[in-house]
């Protein structure tokens, strides 16, 4: 379980990567900050996953890597938070924002 607490908590994510899959918990994290290389890369599956923040969204940043989502499927499009284009996913009531110049599954967005 990882908890951030109160107010706006980032998870720095460095070359060995993160998996946040089943069972996993995230309380109160509102930003993952992907650091590293093109190896770098973040695991998120929605099903089985309990997130929570006050926003209910999570944000990934980083000048290169990869986000794995699995059960993210519906794309809302692209949107600007303070300057930063992320590209949003949903899922039920959490949502997923990954910011543009990434991957996702692979593919450049």
């Amino acid at each position: 379980m990882i908890n951030g607490g109160a107010g706006f908590d980032t998870l720095i994510v460095g070359t060995d990567g993160l998996f946040v899959g089943n069972n996993s918990t995230i309380l109160c994290i509102e930003l993952i900050e992907l650091r590293g290389d093109s190896n770098t890369n973040l695991f998120v599956k929605a099903c089985g996953l309990s997130f929570e923040s006050p926003s209910a969204t999570l944000h990934v940043t980083g000048e290169t890597g990869n986000v794995v989502a699995e059960g993210y499927s519906q794309r809302l499009g692209q949107i600007d938070v303070d300057g930063m284009s992320f590209m949003a996913f949903t899922n039920g009531n959490s949502f997923l924002q990954i910011e543009l110049g990434l991957t996702l599954n692979g593919e450049a967005i």
